[in-house]
Parts: C-alpha cells; structure tokens; sequence
C-alpha cells in the first residue's frame, strides 16, 4: 500500500525516523543506569567511561526528546523518569531479543547437541528434576546438562528471556516476558504440622481455622505471595508468624513448633514427624510450567527435555491429588 503525503500512516512514520538514530549501546546505557542508580556503576558495569554513559544518555533523550532519567543531587540514586520507565521496558525487549539470536546462533555453531542450559526453582528441582533427568538422560545421553538452581522463578524468567536458558520450570501465572507456556502440573497447597499436632487429626480446615493458625512460609516466592493474596481476597487475614528463604527451613520451624507450614505440595519434603494436610479447594493450586522463549529455534535436546517433563508431570500429578 502506498502512503499518501498528509496521511496518518506517512505522519506516524516520519515521526518514528529520527528514532532510527537510536543505537544499541544507548538502550544498554539507560537499562544499566537504571538498573545501578548511578552513571559511574553503570559505566563500570559495562566498561565505559562516566562521560561515555552521560554522553549517550544525552544523545538518547535527544532523539527521543524527552528527559529519561532523573539525575537529582550528588549522592542520590539516579531514577528513570516516566519515559525512561516506559522506554526501559521496551529496551529490555530489545535486548533480551539480541540476546536470543545470539543464542541461536551459538547453538547452530555446535549442532544444537551438545549442551542444554535448564533453569529450576527448589521444589521441582528437589521432586520433579531428578525423575526428568533420568528419562531424558536415557533418550539423550550425549547431552551435557548445565542446571542454574533458585529458590524462585523470576531470575530464571529474565535468564531465558535473554537468552542464557533454553527451558525453565516456573509457576503460573508467569510475569511479563516473551515466553511460551507448557502447563506440566496441578500443586495443590497443605498446612504441614508436626504429626503429634492435634491440628494432624483434622479433616477438614475451614478458612476461618486457617486464619486462626500461626503460619510459616517462604519469602520472595511467588507462589505464597499468591496464597496469602487468595486468602486476604476471602476477607480472612492470616496470621504469618514467619517467612523462611528455603523449604527445609520452614519444615524445622515446624518441627520446633514455631508455627504450622503453607506451601505447595510439591514443596513438601515428607521429613519424618510432619504431615502435611489437604487444603483442598480453599486455596487453588498453582500450575508449574516449563517455559521456553517463543522467539528462539528449541534445538532437539531442549524437545526432548520437553517431552520427558510431559511424561513425568503425568505419573508425578496423580500422587499430588491424592496427598491434597
């Protein structure tokens, strides 16, 4: 379609040409400086001079024509302005899309073969991984395995968005990014209390018991953030007396009596002198997933990994309904 001199389309696009004058390295200088709160830790974080950084900040906000970062007085944390937010978020785009055709690339240079980079948060790493290791090893022994391991999902998330993963366990919902879902299984969430626990011989839990208990989770989890969220939305305020960074944690502050544990099924260990009781439908279960990058080539490797979480999450899945 020709665009006609005057129209909308021929405007917008005139508009847009002098952003064309927009390089790669000035996106970089605006996420880094945001990202370090200072033009020097920016520099040295990507190997520039401070000058260097101001210099493309400033050409930046030249062709953009508008003030992208705030630079207050000497010793305060430098912060993007509403534009700079707005342009930060489609800079990280733009990066994290470089970053996976370099990955591509460097995976067509060794055949896709050789190594397969998976990220995993601890309960699939400690329940789930290992049985999907095994059945993947058995079809694909050639293939070298690197694991990067995290408490949560969400630096698992922005390593496959840039390119440093070909697959991630993570839970649904995911948060914004570039990914593909492939849903693996239900985790219905337990109360675990120390068996002797007059709390063990309960059936059923109401949402109000619930709120009367004192609970322990883990912290910068995602996935309990969600449960209490779906609790508070029930007008119940639960008490939490303490969150721990890991699972093995919160099953010792069971185990002392510090208070009764929430987590996932998935998450529980099955440590002796706990059980863990069913919660049934008062808190949906959350889903975990295996995430690839949508825009990336899968090499075969990354497939069959796939394919092996499928068959495990099926024979895995039914014990976790039964435990709930």
């Amino acid at each position: 379609m020709e665009l006609r001199p005057g129209s909308a389309s021929h405007t917008r696009r005139r508009a847009v040409l002098p952003w064309l004058g927009i390089e790669l390295r000035h996106l970089a200088a605006l996420q880094a400086v945001a990202d370090q709160g200072s033009f020097n830790r920016a520099a040295a974080q990507l190997g520039y001079t401070q000058s260097a950084i101001s210099q493309q900040i400033a050409a930046l906000e030249r062709i953009v024509g508008q003030r992208l970062v705030d630079r207050g007085t000497r010793g305060q944390r430098v912060r993007p302005t509403e534009a700079g937010r707005i342009l930060i978020r489609h800079a990280r785009s733009i990066i994290g899309e470089l970053a996976a055709a370099h990955a591509d690339l460097i995976s067509l240079a060794d055949g896709g073969h050789g190594r397969l980079r998976i990220g995993v948060y601890e309960s699939a790493g400690a329940r789930l991984l290992p049985l999907v290791l095994r059945d993947f090893m058995r079809h694909c022994p050639e293939v070298h395995v690197d694991l990067v391991e995290t408490i949560a999902d969400p630096r698992l998330l922005d390593l496959l968005a840039e390119g440093e993963l070909e697959l991630a366990f993570a839970i649904l919902p995911l948060l914004d990014g570039p990914f593909e879902v492939h849903p693996l299984l239900s985790d219905p969430y337990v109360l675990v209390v120390r068996a002797e626990s007059p709390v063990a011989d309960v059936k059923t839990t109401t949402l109000a018991e619930l709120a009367g208990l004192p609970l322990v989770c883990l912290k910068d989890c995602r996935s309990a953030d969600h449960a209490i969220a779906l609790l508070e939305a029930t007008n119940v305020e639960p008490e939490v007396v303490f969150r721990a960074a890991e699972t093995g944690t919160v099953e010792g502050l069971v185990e002392t009596g510090v208070g009764v544990g929430l987590m996932p099924s998935l998450a529980f260990s099955g440590r002796p002198g706990l059980t863990a009781i069913p919660l049934g439908d008062l808190i949906p279960p959350r889903v975990t997933a295996l995430v690839r990058h949508r825009e990336r080539e899968l090499p075969r490797p990354a497939e069959e990994f796939l394919e092996a979480a499928v068959r495990i999450a099926r024979r895995v899945a039914p014990s976790l309904e039964r435990a709930a």
